[in-house]
């Protein structure tokens, strides 16, 4: 019965008709005529579907296991900079240029107009700044008991009636209460305590020093009356640390050697 059925529609079908989807096919009805454009909406769907699993899968793999072992290192990334245009990288530099030269042209001129060549009584700042405070009142020196303190004559130039030490003379004793700062009205010694006084350092020559010359000395480090004494002795023979010097030429007058193996300089090593 269902062939003889098939042979019938078949039979019914017009001579030069147009063929429809689905004709000449038994047991297909108008719902399966549709049935091509439905294969390809699944193959469409079917291809969204693998690409989202792939992104899935990409993630999973490269992005999740970076952003986790960040987290648990407590690393965090720092901002990218802006991008700097050509003309503000000049200017940037150019700016940083000036500052650099204006900075070695005022440390120039302070050298020419101040030289440190005049060794200053304790709480003296650089030689500019005590040039400018010093008011040349000459209350310094009479404070001062063991008469260290001078003041200098024309032969000075800017620093004319201006008080200075000469250690190779007459040494500096580092009164423990500082009687010459006391004395100063215009601030120009600043208070500080004894053991932080820097008005020069103390340099050992080897050529004169008995210590390297084999003999046993050590004087300039009993001299020196430092808690923290700069004065150390490396295989026998004494260094002098520059930085830790006060420059009061106690050391000095206790070398036995002749000529003299410490010299004393004004300022900073």
């Amino acid at each position: 019965p269902a062939r003889s059925r098939a042979v019938a529609r078949r039979a019914t079908i017009r001579p030069g008709a147009p063929a429809r989807r689905g004709d000449g096919f038994p047991g297909m009805s108008e719902s399966h005529a549709g049935g091509g454009d439905r294969g390809e909406n699944k193959n469409a769907r079917r291809g969204l579907l693998r690409g989202a699993a792939g992104a899935v899968r990409f993630f999973l793999r490269r992005v999740a296991p970076a952003r986790s072992g960040a987290a648990l290192s407590g690393e965090t990334r720092a901002p990218t900079p802006a991008p700097v245009s050509r003309r503000e990288f000049f200017r940037g530099g150019f700016a940083r240029l000036r500052v650099r030269v204006a900075e070695a042209a005022a440390g120039a001129i302070e050298s020419r107009v101040a030289p440190a060549r005049w060794m200053r009584p304790p709480g003296a700042g650089t030689e500019l700044e005590f040039l400018t405070a010093c008011e040349r009142c000459h209350e310094c020196a009479p404070a001062c008991e063991y008469g260290a303190i001078r003041y200098l004559g024309p032969e000075a130039g800017l620093g004319v009636g201006t008080p200075a030490l000469f250690v190779n003379e007459v040494a500096c004793r580092l009164c423990r209460d500082l009687p010459c700062q006391r004395a100063c009205p215009s601030g120009a010694l600043r208070p500080l305590q004894w053991h932080a006084v820097r008005m020069g350092h103390a340099r050992i020559s080897e050529m004169y020093c008995w210590a390297y010359q084999g003999k046993a000395c050590t004087a300039c480090a009993r001299a020196c009356p430092l808690p923290e004494n700069p004065v150390v002795f490396t295989q026998g023979v004494p260094v002098i640390r520059a930085e830790g010097c006060t420059g009061c030429g106690l050391c000095f007058f206790a070398c036995p050697a002749t000529p003299n193996a410490i010299t004393v300089r004004a300022g900073p090593p």
